[in-house]
């Protein structure tokens, strides 16, 4: 995201020399406040001199951030944003000096001065310097529209105790400070440059390991309890892999595996915990469904069978929850006596999940329609979407039928 900024910003800039190319960076830190006065975040893909800079900015993943914010604030808890990096695209170089960050004399080849490290300076970011959110744009959308949430939370709550108190929270939030590190950029190259090497060399943790280490939700938790737990579980999951794939040793990626269990339990609230039973009916699940996993190495299940795959395992949850619905009491056993009737091949969810070439289908319908297929053989009845499913998957497997026959009578 680009904006030009509105305001002057007046604030302590700690400069640092930074190696490669011998241009000064800075490090600075402002107010929630001051930053919404220099942003302006929109949803278009930025560009500099006609060339993008950055990415699109997703608003469903800003408005997720700010729900965090909000959550966080309101319940008076901890809550952590990671420095943005912004590049300054400064009007003159006289700004640049005013700054403390004298430009490169590409004439002379060297800066007009001896760079300095770890120097204090006041330093002003004038009013019609334009400024690049290199890393952090869903933040920096994401605090504008936590303070959009609180104000609507404040126009409409009526109690006047509850009101107040949001007040206050708006007001703290003004205040909160966020740290940013500073750079000076002349052409659109260079800003292209940065954002590849922030997201090549810097890149965010995989989700599976985000989640195992998000204490403050409680589903998660029990997931991971549930691994310690189970002797099937226990070391079959990769704890740093959405899925493992290729020659790893393990069955099941974390993520894929909260997946797997929040089909398990659909109605479940999200972030609570499991209870005692819950705990216990998703440990008896894993136990019953083991002889799944238990043949030949995960790699040679990979790429012979469909049981390590996440969308088979999620519409085979589904299947588990729906059959637990109807016989909770003899629901283990039923389970059990049903588990040599399960297809495990890839042909057997052909169309399903798998397509004419072998390769696997991964969409919500597909998950579906695994669930459906077990179903279908163990005499359950269909929820509507499963029936709708495989309503249009018998459409679909008849028009290939008539577009084959076809092509063998133009023969």
């Amino acid at each position: 995201m680009i904006f030009k900024t509105r305001y002057e910003y007046s604030g302590g800039w700690y400069t640092t020399f930074t190696s490669g190319d011998g241009r000064l960076s800075a490090s600075t830190h402002m107010t929630w406040s001051q930053l919404l006065s220099l942003c302006n975040p929109g949803g278009q893909l930025d560009t500099y001199d006609g060339k993008p800079v950055q990415r699109r900015v997703s608003k469903a993943r800003a408005r997720r951030f700010a729900e965090y914010l909000i959550d966080r604030i309101t319940n008076e808890k901890r809550f952590v944003i990671p420095p943005l990096i912004l590049t300054i695209l400064p009007p003159s170089h006289s700004d640049l000096v005013e700054m403390g960050l004298d430009p490169f004399d590409k004439e002379l080849d060297k800066f007009p001065y001896e760079p300095t490290r770890n120097e204090l300076r006041e330093a002003r970011l004038m009013k019609r310097s334009t400024v690049v959110v290199n890393d952090g744009q869903h933040r920096v959308l994401g605090i504008r529209m936590a303070f959009d949430i609180m104000r609507k939370k404040i126009k409409d709550e009526k109690d006047r105790k509850a009101k107040n108190r949001l007040k206050l929270l708006t007001a703290d939030m003004e205040r909160n400070d966020i740290c940013a590190q500073v750079h000076v950029c002349f052409q659109a190259e260079e800003m292209q440059q940065l954002f590849a090497d922030i997201n090549a060399n810097a890149s965010k943790p995989s989700r599976s390991i985000s989640l195992f280490f998000d204490k403050n939700n409680e589903f998660n938790d029990s997931v991971a309890k549930l691994i310690l737990e189970s002797d099937v579980l226990r070391d079959r999951v990769d704890l740093e892999k959405n899925m493992p794939s290729g020659k790893s040793d393990k069955v099941f990626g974390f993520a894929g595996l909260v997946s797997m269990i929040n089909e398990l339990w659909p109605a479940h609230p999200k972030g609570k915990g499991l209870d005692h039973c819950q705990f216990q009916l998703t440990l008896a699940v894993f136990d019953t469904l083991a002889p799944l996993w238990n043949y030949g190495t995960p790699e040679q299940m990979r790429d012979a069978g469909i049981t390590p795959h996440l969308v088979f395992l999620k519409g085979l949850m589904r299947f588990c929850s729906d059959l637990m619905a109807e016989d909770l009491e003899h629901f283990t056993v039923r389970l059990e006596d049903s588990l040599l009737s399960i297809p495990t091949t890839r042909d057997d969810y052909l169309h399903r999940c798998v397509d004419m070439n072998g390769r696997l289908l991964t969409k919500p319908v597909n998950e579906c329609l695994v669930s459906s297929r077990l179903k279908t053989i163990f005499g359950m009845k269909l929820s509507p979407v499963e029936y709708s499913a495989e309503r249009d998957l018998k459409a679909q497997l008849k028009q290939l039928e008539d577009a084959a026959k076809q092509q063998q009578g133009e023969r």
